[in-house]
């Protein structure tokens, strides 16, 4: 399998031979995978902590020309970013999920987007400006987060020797 990644957080080809601890992570992202589909989650990934220099060099000179725009959050937390187990003492791995912030009919069905974009225009009339289609709906953060908190959940049930933080 071409998303398959070993214990160390390396791509791996097929036909490679597996260690034990590459077979055990396979089988909880494949496990955890599931899990996340079933909860709306697009895609999931593990991978090993740990970030070299030039990834950091790399941050920082994106945020010093700017890119991150007023994302100040970016820059606040920069330590956090490249040793997340300074909030999990004890971590080895990092997992990510991702989820489209408006698939069709996802947050906000039609009909109510339809009715929310005529009250726009009634209300403001031909001055109405045009409003970013998430903004609409229910928050994404709050959507992401509330998935997010009952996937630990069931993975913290499932795999109770282990510790799992959202951040």
């Amino acid at each position: 399998n071409a998303d398959m990644v070993n214990d160390r957080g390396q791509s791996m080809r097929d036909g490679e031979i597996l260690n034990g601890m590459d077979c055990r992570l396979q089988a909880f992202k494949a496990t955890i995978d599931g899990w996340a589909k079933e909860m709306g989650f697009d895609r999931l990934g593990v991978c090993r902590l740990g970030v070299d220099e030039s990834t950091k060099d790399r941050f920082d000179q994106w945020l010093s020309e700017g890119y991150a725009g007023e994302m100040a959050f970016l820059k606040k937390n920069r330590d956090i970013r490249f040793s997340p187990e300074k909030l999990l003492p004890g971590a080895t791995h990092l997992i990510m999920v991702s989820m489209n912030a408006f698939p069709s009919g996802c947050f906000l069905p039609q009909a109510k987007y339809d009715a929310d974009r005529a009250n726009l225009h009634a209300v403001k009339g031909d001055r109405s400006g045009i409003v970013a289609t998430y903004a609409l709906g229910r928050g994404y953060h709050k959507i992401v987060r509330s998935r997010l908190k009952r996937l630990v959940g069931k993975m913290q049930a499932a795999y109770p020797d282990h510790r799992f933080r959202i951040c």
